[in-house]
Formats: structure tokens, C-alpha cells, sequence
């Protein structure tokens, strides 16, 4: 059986991933940096925790580490949750011995792509649909002319946070000094000020080897009951082919854009060059990216790799699953089989759940 070796650094990203490699059959082991709530899930083999150094200059003890973890415990393939983790993997590089690694760009390129400033510079280059954007690196250039340009309402966010945290819509130059110059969470310098688009938010997710993708979905978030409507659109989708192809993309990348009502792409708003929160939501619709990687990490030929395709319709998370039970009066008409399904797969590994309730009600944070 496949054997594979999860470096977590992000809780509920890894917790995705544990799912989606469960569905493949394969067995997972952790490496976490901390006590994370899924070490009592039923579907990992086996956690350990060490504290991870710079994911940038890992020192020879924690990878003569991990090395001698894939030994001893028969690892077919290692792989991150998120950027950093994914960056700790491509430094320690071939002193991991001959593991194969979930295919993923070079450190430098996830830093470009996952930095929102820089990705948008990569846009406007590449004359890809990116809005007008401009950078705050001190108070003063809230009231310079690029801002001016840019008009009124804007959006407000730090330059590599990731799940919404810090991302503020300003109506007014007021409401935008007063974020600057305030202490409010991610309101420390440098921000990007990108013009407001108004729309809906949306995505394209995808696996890609060497600048062709090889899968991809389409999905728009609901944000009343929180369930995941995927789509089809031929202008998105060539979007996703060029900007691979542009930049020679290798991994899996989520790219958040902005849509109208019929889906006809407004803009595209930033990169997520890693795993993202609706991957389980993309399983049930047809495509596990992460069984994929991996199966392409330990040498399926790309020109010939199954990774299937998406079916188009809406995936119901564990709470708006329940907005609509109520809503049908105790029935889940018109929820997928499959996503039905996955609640149950979920429902079983109840421990990490009980743990997450237990520690908001005891005001901790578990996620940066």
C-alpha cells in the first residue's frame, strides 16, 4: 500500500488533504509542527511533532530527520499543506534521499505567485486580466495619485495572509487612512490597495506539469449557506491554460477571481500556489488533485495520467448541509449521494472536531 508522509504546518489544510488521500486508499503519516487536533484522527497511521526550522534554511538535524522517518517507516512520497511546508520539501531536496515529492514550483516561484503584489505585477506583464493595483509601503502613499486613480470603494489586504485574514473594503480615503495608520489585526505595512470589483467570488483550481494542466475545476462560493457551486466556463478555463503556460506551472494552484452572475470573468484577484479549502468539495465533484500529484510524484506520465474531470453542481459543506435539512424540513433533497457520503466519512472522525469546539470555547486560535 502507498505510504505517504504529510510535513504539517497548516491544521485544516492538512486535514483536507488527510481526506482526499484516505479516499485514494493510501496511508498517511504526520509530521506536524505542534499538537494538532487531527493527531486523534482515525485516518493517520502515525503523528510525530517537531518543530520545523526556516522553511528556507532547514538545518541538517531536522532533515537527517525526516530522512531517517521515510526509512524506517517505508514512505513512498512526501508532501506540504501549504506554502511554507511545500518550500521545506524542495530545500531539503535530494537530501530526503529517493522519496519522490508531490510536484511543486521552486521556492522562489511560490514566493512570487503566493505574494499578491508580485503575482498582479505577473498579471499586468503577461496582459492577463489582473485589477488596478497599487502598493502601500508607508502611511504617506494612501494620498499619493496611484491611489487616487484607483478610485473608491477599494479592497485592502496584507501581501500573503491567506483565508481572508486581513482583507478590509474601504469606501473612502478615510476609511482607508484609518486602516493604515490604525493597529487593527494585518494592518501592518506593506499592503496592496486593489480597485473593487463588484461580482461574485470564484475559482479555478488545478494540477499542472511543466505549464499544461492536467486537471482543473471551476467553483463560485455562496456566501449565504456556504455550499460550493461548480461551473463550467470556456473564458476561464482558457485563462488557467495560458497563465500555466505562461509560466510554466508545475502543482496544484487555486486562483481566486471575480465573476458576474452568468460567470463571465471580471478579474483575477490573487494565487493560492498550494492546496485550498474546497479540495474535498473537488474530490466529490470528479477530481482529487491531491491522489494525482501524487501519482504523478511517483511516475505516472503525465500525457497519459488519468485525473479525470468535474462534473458541474453543488457541493453542500457540513453546515450548509444542515441550512438546507431545516430548510426542507428534515430532508436532504437534492444534496449529492457522494456529498452525503463524505459528511458521513467526516462524522466518523468526530474527535478533531470536538477538540477544534473545545478550544474556541477556550478563546485559543488554532490557525494563524
Amino acid at each position: 500500500m502507498t505510504r505517504v508522509l504529510l510535513l504539517c504546518g497548516l491544521p485544516w489544510m492538512g486535514l483536507r488533504v488527510i481526506y482526499c488521500l484516505r479516499a485514494a486508499g493510501y496511508e498517511v503519516d504526520v509530521i506536524a509542527n505542534r499538537w494538532f487536533v487531527f493527531k486523534s484522527s482515525r485516518y493517520v497511521r502515525k503523528f510525530s511533532i517537531l518543530k520545523f526550522p526556516n522553511a528556507e534554511n532547514p538545518d541538517p538535524e531536522f532533515t537527517a530527520f525526516v530522512r531517517r522517518y521515510i526509512e524506517e517507516n517505508g514512505i513512498h512520497c512526501v508532501i506540504g499543506d501549504h506554502v511554507e511546508t511545500q518550500i521545506l520539501i524542495d530545500q531539503m531536496g535530494s537530501n530526503l534521499g529517493p522519496v519522490a515529492r508531490f510536484p511543486s514550483m521552486a521556492t522562489k516561484d511560490l514566493r512570487l505567485f503566493d505574494d499578491k503584489w508580485a503575482f498582479n505585477r505577473v498579471l499586468r506583464e503577461n496582459d492577463l486580466p489582473g485589477p488596478p493595483s497599487h502598493l502601500i509601503q508607508q502611511a504617506g502613499d494612501v494620498s499619493g495619485p496611484e491611489v487616487a486613480f484607483l478610485g473608491f470603494p477599494v479592497i485592502i489586504k496584507p501581501l500573503t495572509e491567506a483565508g481572508g485574514h486581513g482583507v478590509v473594503k474601504a469606501d473612502t480615503l478615510a476609511d482607508l487612512e484609518n486602516h493604515v495608520s490604525g493597529d487593527r489585526p494585518h494592518s501592518e505595512l506593506p499592503l496592496i490597495v486593489q480597485k473593487y470589483l463588484p461580482g461574485f467570488d470564484a475559482g479555478i483550481s488545478f494540477l499542472a506539469a511543466d505549464g499544461r494542466i492536467l486537471g482543473r475545476s471551476l467553483q463560485r462560493y455562496h456566501p449565504f449557506d456556504g455550499s460550493i457551486e461548480f461551473f463550467r466556463s470556456g473564458e476561464i478555463e482558457e485563462f488557467g491554460v495560458r497563465f500555466a503556460r505562461l509560466t510554466g506551472y508545475t502543482g496544484v494552484a487555486n486562483i481566486d477571481l471575480r465573476v458576474d452572475g452568468v460567470f463571465r470573468l471580471l478579474g483575477v484577484i490573487e494565487c493560492n500556489p498550494r492546496f485550498w479549502n474546497s479540495i474535498v468539495p473537488s474530490r466529490i465533484h470528479g477530481l482529487n488533485f491531491v491522489k494525482a500529484g501524487v501519482d504523478l510524484a511517483l511516475g505516472a506520465d503525465p500525457e497519459t495520467l488519468n485525473v479525470g474531470d468535474y462534473r458541474e453542481g453543488t457541493y453542500y459543506p457540513a453546515r450548509a448541509a444542515v441550512k438546507r435539512w431545516i430548510a426542507n424540513r428534515g430532508t436532504l433533497d437534492g444534496i449529492d449521494r457522494e456529498n452525503i457520503r463524505e459528511l458521513g466519512y467526516q462524522t466518523l472522525d468526530i474527535m478533531p472536531y470536538v477538540y477544534r469546539t473545545f478550544i474556541k470555547l477556550q478563546g485559543r486560535r488554532l490557525t494563524r
